[in-house]
């Protein structure tokens, strides 16, 4: 009977020796996705804008999106005497 020899799997290549295509590639995924990114907020925005009045900002989203408090034991309350 003969004797299988398995040969040792070669080590990963370094990121920095990586194939230039590989890196190509990721460059070309990321500039895509940031640009159609881009483009849907941009189109969104156009329609309605995402961004809420000042008034609605400082005072904070809960009581205008959900109608009370996110954290009433929180809340400092001023009283004027």
């Amino acid at each position: 009977m003969r004797c299988a020899t398995v040969a040792a799997a070669a080590p990963p290549p370094s990121p920095i020796t990586a194939n230039p295509a590989q890196k190509n590639g990721a460059a070309i995924c990321a500039g895509w996705a940031f640009g159609a990114t881009f483009i849907v907020f941009k189109v969104v925005n156009a329609v309605k804008s995402m961004r809420v009045s000042k008034e609605v900002e400082l005072e904070g989203l809960d009581v205008p999106e959900f109608g009370m408090q996110g954290y009433p034991e929180d809340a400092i309350s001023v009283t004027v005497s």
